[in-house]
């Protein structure tokens, strides 16, 4: 049995809160181990819109290159759109399809080789999840765009369109000032 990406992730957040209620409170007491070159900040995306099409959700999935977590359970086939305004990923009930031909397709954590596979070799759009979620590190929300507002267009085949907007936000990491 395939466990979803956000039954995975749910899963590795639950095992670390056990790791860490299981050390030792001697060990916590001692703070952060000290690393050279860390930075000085963090950038955190978040959601401040999410798209006004039924049935669709999206959540931010936080690391140190936020990405964004998908899902959608229209009656419509939903396409989301790269940066240049094509079409980057395709939702409908039967999975998700990602464009190789779009300029973000390099990025998505589902393009390694070997990692799709497609019944049809010559078709620009393949098979990268069965159920109708996806996750992706969108170059939108990516840290070399630093600071300030993204969005990320979506379109029905009916024709509704919409789009999930936010926010990059650059947060000052604590700084252990007992030496």
């Amino acid at each position: 049995m395939q466990m979803t990406k956000k039954a995975r992730t749910l899963a590795e957040a639950a095992v670390f809160a056990l790791l860490g209620s299981a050390l030792p409170s001697t060990l916590l007491a001692h703070g952060a181990v000290e690393v050279d070159n860390a930075p000085e900040h963090i950038l955190q995306a978040s959601i401040s819109q999410p798209a006004a099409i039924p049935g669709l959700s999206a959540v931010i999935l936080d690391a140190p290159q936020p990405g964004i977590l998908v899902s959608y359970r229209g009656n419509n086939v939903l396409t989301v759109e790269d940066t240049e305004g094509e079409g980057l990923l395709r939702f409908s009930p039967e999975g998700v399809m990602a464009n190789r031909s779009s300029t973000d397709w390099p990025g998505l954590s589902e393009a390694r080789p070997g990692m799709v596979n497609s019944h049809n070799k010559d078709s620009s759009w393949v098979t990268v999840s069965a159920t109708p979620s996806f996750g992706w590190l969108d170059p939108r929300l990516g840290v070399e765009n630093g600071e300030g507002l993204w969005r990320i267009p979506v379109i029905t085949d009916s024709g509704a369109q919409s789009e999930i907007r936010g926010r990059l936000t650059r947060n000052p990491l604590p700084k252990d000032d007992h030496h």
